[in-house]
């Protein structure tokens, strides 16, 4: 007995002891430091909960919540030239996570709870603007039908069970409708609300009220459940948590309030609910509005089951692939409007004779021309980046990586990237068109589209047989047609594929290299003498560059431009100078790798005009 009673005089002194050291961990700095410093830490205690925060396929932390934390941080970096790093720190559960936010001491901590914010508040924490609306649905399993009026509703789950969780909001609303609609139906209760939906989809007969970003979550997972579009309970919404020593609010509510705050919030829902999460979707209506919904707005929606929301996601892919061959169409007119003025242009100098009044006239049609080309070029460049910014970001599919792309001032690029995963492998290519202006973003759109179907959709990942199609196809179709429209241009190009599985790096270049950095050392992949799309290409030549590498090894991929730099005193940066900067920076974290790049380029470059497009990929091989 005493011995027991020993036993527990210990642990009463050594767990609050334990929970003090441990909260004194949780370190961030207030936003005063932070100004004052002009860079700092914000850390985010988070725990893992599908849309928020969660780990996706690739072992990456994503998330809406996630999303919207990391542009807050890009947001104070463009406003302020704050430099704001974002730390994450995740907990087990909800209990765990609102002990930490509570009782830490350091100003610089907010929370990504995951819960409602009438949860947050009922907890004594203060919150944000509502970052995703708060809709609770009746939802059930696929065995249950959709009611097409409200007074269905009772004849729809007669006999049917109810899920929820004990003394839950969600076991409120049940109790709330159950007299009218359900009356006699059975009660079954489960731990934890979060589960609720995914129980779902494997009780058949039985239904719950649910979020409806839960519903929605189920849907994008390929899981089957119907929604009734009755007795809706809207509430505060979902919020970032702060306790009483945080100084971050204002400078969160003011980025909540900027007007392209609902359009990456937009962005975000459908990107982790899917496409059809239409009624989360923030309206263009006043910050005081967000999260004010009513049970009528959504009344008379009509939602698909699971098997017609994936009839219209496929409609929707349809869509968007025909979008894009009409955007093609539309940049090679333009391409050819524009090329047609400007040899026109060229032309009507040989025509200007003596006569001032000639001469004037033939001015106003050069600066017509001028303003045509200079209106096609900016569509070119819009074009461009519409088909760039389609694909996701890199770091999704190779974890920690950078893109310094630096185009001259026309601003459409002849230097282009491209990366796509098949299985376990991830193909990245980076190219240079020996073609200028609109001609290159003519072929680096039309080489965006080969990639796609040679890698994507014909599954082709040897390096070498990629480059070896992308050739076939350049010379039949583009580069050498019967015209004199880009006969003369070609591709310099690199293509590396990461083996995830076998942990091996393939390389084949055709005038473009790749680096490969482990440990202080570099191996150079040299690329061969060739231009894809020229007639002297000689497929037989090609071979790939095989090597195993260790997690942490970092690859560059670059075409040729911040080599062939010129500095004040006409010298190029040249390729040697460019690989010991790199082995030089390769231990630091690849965002500071791009600060770094983009400094050394400016440096050097110092008022001199730049002489080519830029484009540099590092990525940290998994």
């Amino acid at each position: 007995m005493r011995s027991k009673l020993t036993i527990t005089l210990l642990f009463s002194c050594i767990f609050p002891l334990f929970l003090s050291a441990q909260t004194e961990t949780i370190k961030g700095e207030s936003w005063a430091d932070v100004q004052k410093n002009k860079s700092g830490v914000l850390t985010v205690l988070h725990f893992d909960r599908r849309p928020f925060v969660y780990m996706n396929e690739m072992g990456k932390t994503t998330g809406i919540g996630y999303g919207t934390a990391e542009e807050f941080a890009r947001y104070v970096q463009s406003k302020y030239n704050i430099e704001v790093h974002v730390q994450w720190i995740k907990y087990n559960d909800y209990p765990s996570f609102i002990q930490a936010l509570k009782t830490t001491s350091s100003a610089g901590v907010i929370g990504v709870s995951s819960m409602s914010v009438e949860s947050d508040l009922e907890q004594g924490l203060q919150v944000s603007s509502p970052f995703l609306k708060g809709i609770d649905v009746i939802a059930s399993h696929k065995s249950i039908k959709t009611a097409d009026t409200k007074d269905q509703i009772k004849e729809v789950l007669k006999g049917k069970t109810a899920l929820t969780t004990k003394d839950s909001n969600f076991e409120k609303q049940l109790n709330a409708v159950k007299g009218e609609h359900f009356a006699n139906a059975k009660i079954v209760y489960i731990e934890k609300p979060e589960n609720l939906a995914e129980e779902l989809t494997v009780k058949p007969d039985h239904f719950a009220y649910v979020p409806l970003s839960d519903y929605y979550v189920q849907l994008k997972q390929g899981k089957e459940l119907n929604r009734q579009n009755y007795l809706e309970v809207p509430h505060k919404g979902y919020a970032f948590s702060f306790n009483d020593k945080c100084d971050w609010q204002p400078i969160m509510k003011e980025f909540f309030s900027y007007n392209g705050f609902k359009g990456i919030m937009n962005f975000n829902i459908k990107k982790h609910l899917g496409t059809d999460a239409n009624d989360m979707i923030w309206e263009e209506t006043s910050t005081e509005d967000v999260g004010q919904v009513s049970e009528t707005d959504y009344a008379n929606n009509v939602e698909e089951d699971a098997a017609s929301l994936r009839v219209k996601l496929k409609e929707e892919l349809e869509f968007e692939r025909k979008v894009q061959i009409f955007a093609n169409i539309a940049v090679f007119a333009l391409i050819l409007v524009a090329f047609l003025y400007w040899r026109k242009r060229r032309m009507s100098h040989k025509e200007i004779t003596t006569k001032a009044q000639k001469i004037q006239a033939q001015e106003e049609y050069i600066q017509t021309a001028e303003e045509r080309i200079s209106e096609a070029l900016h569509y070119g460049y819009c074009i461009q980046q519409v088909a760039w910014s389609r694909r996701k970001p890199l770091e999704e599919l190779c974890g920690e990586a950078f893109i310094y792309s630096k185009p001259r001032a026309e601003n459409i690029s002849g230097d282009f990237y491209w990366y796509a995963s098949v299985g376990d492998k991830t193909v990245i290519v980076v190219g240079d068109s020996t073609a200028r202006n609109i001609a290159a973003a003519f072929v680096s759109i039309k080489v965006d589209i080969l990639l796609n179907r040679i890698v994507q959709e014909d599954k082709t990942t040897d390096p070498s047989k990629i480059m070896a199609e992308l050739h076939q196809h350049l010379s039949d179709r583009i580069l050498h047609s019967e015209t004199d429209f880009l006969h003369k241009d070609g591709l310099e190009i690199g293509i590396a594929t990461i083996d995830r599985q076998a942990k091996q790096l393939s390389f084949v270049g055709a005038k473009n290299s790749a680096y490969h950095v482990s440990k202080g050392s570099m191996t150079n992949f040299r690329g061969k003498k060739l231009v894809v799309g020229m007639p002297s290409f000689r497929p037989e030549e090609l071979e790939n560059q095989v090597i195993t590498y260790e997690s942490g090894d970092v690859l560059y991929m670059a075409t040729d431009g911040m080599q062939d730099q010129l500095g004040y005193d006409k010298q190029k940066y040249m390729v040697k100078r460019f690989r010991e900067f790199l082995v030089e920076i390769h231990q630091q974290s690849l965002y500071k790798q791009e600060v770094m790049l983009d400094k050394e380029f400016m440096t050097f470059k110092g008022t001199a005009r730049q002489t080519d497009d830029i484009v540099v990929i590092g990525i940290k091989l998994p």
